[in-house]
């Protein structure tokens, strides 16, 4: 089971894909491709899916299912296709610089996420509008609250075909144009935990008196989404954020038609794929059979039409980081890239260790104290070949230190102690542990979080020593 599989699924051509029964609606029927199974989602797959095009593509509400681990989408086309790209099962998924353009048409939308530790960056939805009965399945990007755990040990068979925990996702650098629902909670299903991540620098557009205008946020935001890390994130003036959450900024977007698709003027902001859609013109010629075109058309012969591979799409994504306490440190940032890149940053209380470098890499950010009781928020900015990823840098302000310190506690000696933990993630500082307040319910700001690691711990050390017997 932990053996890699390592497969690649590239330049085919997947045309009206129909139910097998017309009767059903678009859950439990078929899907156009299915990496995994639920007995074997914690299987190693390595999968690469790429350069594949997706055209009216209506068999089940997951297009394409990942049901394993460790699988790339990369480069691939979806267009009038009634699902979503669907992170079912398995966790460290990438996907990334994939057009999703749905005409418009009803049921289509873009990304799904369940499970864990995926990297979803550099995608660009267009016209997908789900307003109907597939409103809770596929929209722009549909997380689904769950609350199993998610299992990534290639050795166990305990696995559980309900849905499992969002957590530690990346969701940055991605574009919605004209989109129903860009952002979408499901909480219908296994008792629904909150999920977690980072939502940054993705852009959300709308044209006036848009169809498909709808908030920012939709379903049931408030219930499962609000511990989830916001920033960076703009949206125009059509459109409203829909649920209180900072993160977003509503900006002056200009955008311009570049063919099918639009670019815009928000440096930083939304996806920035090198390659354009791949459209009906070019199967047969690169995608697909080279002696079938795009309605199954018979072509006369196959000269000059030999399958090429594109050349790879430039490709720079970057991590985020949590926010800083007052007294500083230092986080590294993961940069996944194939061309070169360079590292600035515009404030004189953040320094980094690495100011250029090549494909894959990291650098990491230095902190200063913040002497402050003002919290403070800076940009390091990383480019490469056209594309700028912002990293945004935000610190708290010192605390407040008016009047005589509190009395010290005689009963319970842990609230005079120092806490610590192996790792700190979505701010759950290990000193909550020790705050007094025993509600044990992740919102309410009195429990502790550490990255989904083995070996994770925390500790308290007490100031003073007690006899107990």
């Amino acid at each position: 089971r932990c053996k890699e599989i390592g497969h690649t699924i590239s330049n085919n051509y997947f045309y009206n894909y129909e139910k097998i029964d017309t009767t059903l609606t678009n859950a439990g029927d078929i899907e156009t491709i299915r990496i995994g199974t639920s007995e074997y989602q914690n299987v190693n797959s390595g999968c690469t899916i790429s350069n594949n095009y997706f055209v009216q593509a209506d068999g089940e509400n997951e297009i394409i299912s990942n049901k394993s681990m460790n699988n790339t989408y990369t480069n691939n086309t979806f267009r009038r296709s009634r699902g979503s790209l669907v992170m079912r099962h398995g966790a460290n998924a990438t996907v990334d610089g994939n057009y999703f353009l749905g005409e418009n048409v009803e049921g289509t939308g873009g990304i799904r996420i369940a499970d864990s530790n995926h990297q979803i960056t550099n995608n660009y939805i267009q016209d997908c509008i789900s307003s109907v009965a597939q409103i809770p399945w596929n929209n722009g990007l549909t997380f689904v609250g769950g609350n199993t755990n998610s299992v990534q040990n290639c050795n166990t068979t305990s696995v559980s075909n309900n849905y499992q925990d969002v957590e530690n996702i990346n969701f940055s650098n991605n574009t919605f144009i004209n989109t129903h629902s860009p952002f979408y909670f499901n909480a219908t299903r296994d008792g629904a935990d909150d999920v977690f991540g980072d939502v940054t620098n993705n852009l959300i557009y709308f044209a006036s008196n848009n169809n498909n205008n709808t908030d920012v946020l939709n379903g049931s935001y408030s219930e499962i989404g609000t511990n989830l890390d916001f920033s960076g994130n703009v949206y125009n003036s059509a459109t409203a954020i829909g649920g209180s959450a900072s993160g977003f900024s509503q900006e002056s977007i200009t955008i311009t038609a570049n063919g099918e698709i639009f670019s815009h003027n928000q440096s930083g902001k939304g996806a920035s794929i090198s390659n354009a859609p791949i459209t009906d013109n070019m199967v047969g010629n690169g995608i697909g059979a080279c002696f079938l075109g795009a309605e199954g058309n018979s072509q006369s012969d196959c000269d000059g039409n030999e399958i090429e591979v594109p050349s790879p799409t430039n490709s720079l994504t970057v991590s985020s980081i949590s926010d800083f306490d007052a007294d500083g440190g230092s986080q590294t940032v993961n940069i996944s890239s194939n061309v070169n890149w360079t590292v600035s940053e515009n404030s004189s209380w953040i320094s980094v260790n690495n100011t250029s470098g090549s494909n894959n890499g990291s650098v990491s950010i230095t902190v200063n104290q913040n002497t402050s009781t003002n919290d403070r928020s800076a940009n390091v900015t990383i480019s490469g070949s056209g594309i700028t990823r912002l990293v945004t840098v935000s610190q708290d302000g010192a605390e407040e230190t008016e009047g005589p310190p509190p009395p010290s506690n005689t009963g319970n000696l842990a609230l005079d102690g120092t806490a610590s933990q192996s790792s700190t993630s979505h701010n759950g500082a290990a000193s909550r542990a020790i705050d007094g307040n025993t509600n044990g319910v992740w919102r309410n700001a009195s429990v502790t979080h550490t990255t989904a690691t083995t070996g994770s711990w925390w500790q308290v050390e007490l100031d003073s020593q007690v006899s107990i017997g």
